[in-house]
């Protein structure tokens, strides 16, 4: 069971909140003796509601659930996926809420933090997805390639538990492999805390794993590839390509024509032609764009996103 109740927010959202601010910091000052938290987020009525949920220690930034969860965990030994295991608990805290959908008549939430234990860690880290057995991988398909050259099947966009997938690291990779993919990415929403658990799953599983971030704001997502560190979504979309290109990362903009993840961002600041690995550097280089996407698989033929893309400066 968890302890002490050490701060509750309620507050009911509207339409003008989202629109002045949409990420909202909840502060909640934690006493030196505890050893977890617990936070839980109860949405009133939340037909239409979508609100996300991550937190910040006085340290720094630990992790980000988006609407995947409404309770999490967080120790020194493990966190909840999506958070990282974090040491040094006194002072001041900051709850984030996402303020994603906020229907006409507002959206009334209760972020209640408690103080939680290693018991009730162990519980929930017992409720998460284990990693199954590793699969036989298919015949490799015989393709043609120039001399010297050879294709390897790839997946670069996709989710686990430390976002919104339903797969275990492990899990994802072992479905990788049964499907005869070489190279997978993972990329999950606004959090590297999937990172620590890729070299043995690579090991485990015989795949390349690529360590990857999905930044993602309502004006778009664009996936930051590399063991760069975590990019902070909340800085302007614009300079995310530079920021990722002068950490030695690549930088790629997903399902840039997706409805309402679509991107909708103006003057992006690319990263220079080296450090995105697509020019000789002679000047910024026009990003990476995803141009298939599994949503789109209703028309495998529609060519809009590489339009798109082609007819970028």
């Amino acid at each position: 069971m968890s302890g002490r109740v050490l701060q509750v927010h309620e507050h009911t959202w509207t339409p003008a909140d989202r629109a002045e601010l949409q990420i909202r910091s909840l502060p909640v000052d934690v006493p030196r003796d505890v050893e977890a938290l617990r936070i839980d987020l109860d949405v009133a009525a939340d037909v239409g509601s979508v609100i996300d949920l991550g937190a910040q220690s006085p340290r720094g930034y630990v992790g980000w659930s988006g609407g995947a969860r409404r309770q999490i965990v967080i120790s020194a030994e493990w966190s909840t996926p999506g958070y990282l295991p974090t040491r040094g608990y006194a002072g001041t805290w900051q709850v984030l809420l996402g303020l994603h959908r906020v229907p006409a008549d507002g959206a009334r939430t209760t972020v209640t933090v408690r103080e939680s234990n290693a018991g009730e860690v162990a519980r929930l880290r017992a409720l998460e997805p284990a990693d199954p057995p590793v699969p036989l991988r298919p015949p490799r398909r015989t393709l043609p390639s120039s001399s010297g050259l050879t294709w390897l099947a790839a997946d670069f966009h996709t989710h686990t538990v430390h976002s919104d997938g339903s797969l275990s690291v492990g899990g994802l990779a072992a479905l990788a492999v049964s499907r005869g993919l070489d190279v997978l990415a993972i990329t999950d929403h606004n959090t590297t805390s999937h990172h620590a658990e890729l070299p043995a799953a690579a090991t485990r599983y015989g795949i390349q794993l690529v360590p990857g971030q999905e930044i993602t704001r309502d004006t778009g997502h664009a996936n930051a590839f590399g063991d760069i560190g975590f990019v902070d979504f909340r800085t302007p979309p614009a300079t995310w390509a530079a920021e990722v290109a002068s950490r030695g990362g690549v930088f790629s903009i997903n399902h840039p024509l997706a409805g309402d993840c679509a991107w909708l961002v103006d003057g992006l600041v690319a990263g220079s032609r080296d450090a995105s690995g697509t020019g000789s550097g002679d000047g910024p280089a026009r990003p990476l764009a995803e141009v298939w996407h599994s949503s789109w698989e209703i028309d495998r033929t529609w060519g809009a996103p590489l339009a798109w893309w082609s007819a970028r400066p």
